[in-house]
């Protein structure tokens, strides 16, 4: 008995499996389209979307009045390419001037992190609506990327979704975790006080709607976007926003014409809920009086708090960033437009965690570190294998140049305290020695603790900044210094230094004269301020140089006793026609002379601060000299040397030098308390120069 009983229950056993084998195979059955088209079901209701062919094959099913209400669509791969981009619509209307033939998706269609890239233009059937999902109703869409074009030749364009239904009972459209790089391009102008409606996500709204974890950086271009919204063109009834980011990449609009645009959504008859949304970019003409969402500023926040929204591909944006704008070199064979730029974020960043830092074409971008003892020059390509691990450190600087005009947004946990000391490498066998790039480490405006060198605005050569002045670094702005010695630091600040106690400086630049623009080449400073020096460093082909030598080395920044001569160095790389400018409001002198050796030309800067002259590539690098005094409590100048019956009387000890407007040197005297004949000598102006110990005094003399 127990045998027959055992083999009942091994029969009844195999006939269940058989049976739950074939609902289960049943459930998971295939989905014959038209044409015979099969997509392959993954689980039940939920079929797999592999290619533009089942793409379009799925649109065709749908356009054939199958709404799929109740399945479930997943791409398992990129569909489209810019190239090769799909250029069907998910639902259509199959007639025109008919409302009632517009057949809508109502199933739910997951990207599974994958990109849509589409090239759509109005249909002819109707203009409107334009978008990858045209038609759609109690529909959900999630972890989407769509990329490519979309052209509106009618109203209600949009990224993704043209219309979400007839009304409040076609129920609620979902959209969670998406993303719209789209470039939305309108072409249809307001007629009869009908209105684009356009929209980053939707066209028009008829329904509630639920956008979550989305955010559009695509762009709008073309004619007409009056009453559109970043994310929803028109909204009838309820849109709720949630943890969203309006971020366009470009907003390209004929006239300005894109009035009563709104950020997120355009409500005629229904509302709008945000909630932790954001956008970077203002849209419409009326933001002042009617802001949607908060608005994130270029630079961080006083809160220094950021918001991240999930991406489809599993990462995070950052809502909260804070942002260098990189001026692009174009078509230029030669990478101008360089920039020094730093992380404030206190943990290392990869490149490409940097947001579009990385382009995609390695050509388009260089990023370098500077390293003075490097085995293959001082500059090191982040794209060369041998440099594996390259990252991006806190307090430290980086060479940057991109083809494109672009913003680079960093992002993390950013550097919150008020100072930080940076050290500094020194390799006394370098060509570069002890030169280091590093770079301003916090979300805000930073002061130095030394002299620097920053990159110039056109980005083609460095320019000198002395310590003692206060200006301030830029957030995301790389600095150049010189360390003197092993062991060597210098300290970021976020508070300014205070210049009660500067003596000033004398700023001199050297600029172009042929040019309209009278572009600034190169700059020099004189400091009255202790230590307060800079070795010159040159950064590429400069095309003039302007310096200060001493000792036998050049100087970008030098120090002056405020008293005597000081050499100003130039060379110039081709012929041509140059200014010298300086700033002598910012100094207490009452003498200030800049004396051309080559031409004999003696100017007073204090009645003119700006000198023109030519200058030939092969000139002598020493070719003017600065004359200056400081002002006494008086205020008058101390004359030391005076002309009395054909001799000139020098009151003071010291070493005395003459000379000539050319700056030679006709006569030198060792010895104290001078009378210095002037037979011999021709008429004209003559520099006397006194030199006792470090005090050095200068004046002009005139022989008639």
């Amino acid at each position: 008995m127990k045998n027959i009983t055992h083999l009942f229950a091994r029969r009844l056993a195999l006939i269940l499996l058989a049976f739950f084998t074939t609902v289960i195979v049943r459930a998971q059955e295939d989905l014959t389209l038209l044409d015979g088209h099969t997509l392959t079901a993954y689980a039940e209701n939920s079929y797999n979307i592999t290619s533009v062919e089942d793409w379009n094959a799925l649109a065709e099913y749908v356009a054939s009045g199958k709404d799929c209400a109740g399945k479930t669509f997943k791409m398992t791969a990129d569909l489209g390419t810019t190239e090769s981009p799909v250029t069907m619509t998910m639902g259509r209307q199959t007639k025109k001037n008919d409302a009632k033939s517009r057949m809508r998706f109502a199933g739910i269609f997951d990207g599974d992190n994958h990109t849509l890239t589409v090239n759509l233009t109005s249909a002819e059937t109707n203009n409107n609506y334009c978008a990858p999902f045209a038609y759609t109703r109690n529909v959900t869409i999630k972890n989407l990327h769509v990329a490519g074009t979309v052209t509106a030749n009618g109203q209600f364009a949009a990224g993704l979704i043209g219309s979400t239904g007839n009304g409040a009972g076609d129920g609620i459209c979902t959209i969670e975790h998406c993303h719209v790089s789209i470039e939305l391009v309108g072409n249809y102008v307001m007629n009869n006080s009908k209105y684009p409606n356009h929209g980053g996500f939707i066209g028009i709204a008829e329904g509630n709607s639920s956008i979550t974890d989305c955010w559009f950086d695509g762009s709008f271009t073309g004619k007409d976007f009056r009453h559109s919204g970043g994310f929803v063109g028109l909204s009838k009834q309820t849109t709720t926003f949630n943890n969203c980011l309006f971020n366009p990449s470009k907003i390209d609009i004929t006239d300005n014409n894109y009035a009563n645009a709104r950020e997120f959504s355009n409500v005629v008859s229904g509302k709008y809920i945000v909630i932790n949304s954001y956008f970077m970019t203002p849209f419409g003409s009326d933001i002042n009086e009617n802001p949607q969402g908060k608005h994130i500023q270029s630079t961080l926040p006083t809160e220094y708090e950021y918001m991240t929204v999930n991406t489809p591909d599993g990462g995070t944006y950052y809502i909260n960033v804070v942002n260098i704008t990189v001026k692009g070199y174009g078509e230029s064979t030669e990478s101008d437009h360089w920039m020094f730029i730093a992380s404030p974020v206190t943990t290392d960043l990869n490149p490409d965690e940097v947001f579009h830092l990385v382009s995609e074409t390695a050509t388009e971008y260089d990023l370098y570190r500077f390293n003075q003892s490097g085995a293959n020059g001082e500059w090191e390509n982040s794209k060369n294998s041998a440099h594996n691990g390259f990252v991006l450190k806190n307090g430290q600087g980086y060479l940057y140049a991109n083809k494109k005009d672009i913003t680079l947004s960093f992002a993390g946990t950013f550097n919150e305290e008020t100072s930080k000391k940076v050290n500094l490498d020194y390799d006394a066998n370098a060509d570069k020695e002890g030169w280091n790039l590093i770079g301003n480490p916090f979300p805000a405006k930073a002061y130095l603790s030394t002299s620097y060198y920053v990159m110039n605005s056109k980005g083609t050569g460095l320019e000198a900044v002395a310590a003692s002045t206060s200006d301030a670094i830029a957030p995301c702005t790389g600095v150049m210094v010189q360390a003197t010695g092993k062991n060597k630091s210098v300290t970021f600040s976020t508070t300014a230094p205070n210049q009660s106690t500067s003596q000033g400086n004398l700023q001199i630049t050297v600029a172009t004269s042929n040019t309209r623009s009278n572009e600034v080449l190169d700059n020099a400073i004189v400091s009255f301020n202790d230590n307060d020096e800079l070795a010159k460093y040159y950064f590429g082909e400069n095309s003039a140089s302007l310096f200060i030598t001493r000792d036998g080395e050049e100087y970008a920044i030098a120090t002056s006793e405020r008293q005597g001569e000081m050499p100003v160095s130039f060379k110039a790389a081709q012929n041509g026609t140059y200014t010298i400018n300086v700033t002598p409001e910012t100094v207490a002198m009452d003498y200030l002379h800049l004396i051309d050796n080559l031409t004999g030309a003696d100017i007073d800067l204090l009645a003119t601060p700006s000198y023109s002259f030519n200058a030939k590539s092969d000139d002598y690098a020493s070719r003017f000299r600065l004359v200056f005094s400081a002002q006494n409590s008086d205020g008058e100048q101390e004359n030391f040397a005076f002309i009395s019956n054909g001799q000139i009387i020098v009151n003071g000890e010291g070493m005395v030098q003459v000379y000539d407007l050319t700056g030679r040197v006709v006569m030198t005297l060792e010895d104290a308390h001078h009378c210095i004949t002037t037979n011999g000598m021709a008429a004209g102006v003559y520099f006397i120069r006194l030199i006792n110990g470090n005090r050095v005094q200068s004046q002009k003399i005139i022989i008639k």
